[in-house]
């Protein structure tokens, strides 16, 4: 099913973009209200998790326009013997993946800032190397779309 609103169309935009990463080999990715790994799988020693965090909009001046940014959050979820250095290259490539100054989907989504690769979580069984892909888009008062 196509989305249609205003947020439902900004998730579309960048998982798109995310899925059409061509990583060798390639990873599974984890995505939110998906069961993952898919039912009567083991979960992977490497794989990607997206998360989708909003920011409040911010309705601009006296115009009808309202802003909206947010941050897809893409973990590299990894596991021994996959280590530190083969994650980073991941990490990379998804970062290269967004670069600044990007347009992606119907309503304008603007990669308008360089991403960002955090240092490295523990969450046991895997470790986590987070890419922050900072994002902004333009909508109508009603959200209608824009060019």
């Amino acid at each position: 099913m196509p989305a249609v609103g205003v947020e439902s169309r900004i998730w579309e935009a960048l998982h798109t973009r995310l899925a059409a990463l061509t990583l060798s080999p390639p990873l599974l990715i984890a995505t939110p209200n998906v069961t993952f790994p898919a039912t009567g799988e083991s979960l992977p020693s490497i794989y990607l998790r997206a998360h989708h965090m909003r920011a409040t909009p911010d309705d601009v001046g006296i115009s009808k326009w309202t802003e909206r940014q947010g941050i897809l959050q893409v973990d590299v979820c990894y596991s021994p013997p996959n280590g530190l250095g083969a994650a980073t290259e991941i990490a990379d490539k998804i970062a290269a993946h967004f670069p600044r100054g990007l347009t992606l989907g119907t309503i304008l989504v603007r990669i308008d800032w360089t991403p960002a690769i955090a240092s490295p979580v523990d969450d046991t069984p895997h470790t986590k190397l987070r890419v922050s892909i900072r994002y902004r888009a333009f909508t109508p008062e009603r959200g209608e779309e824009h060019r």
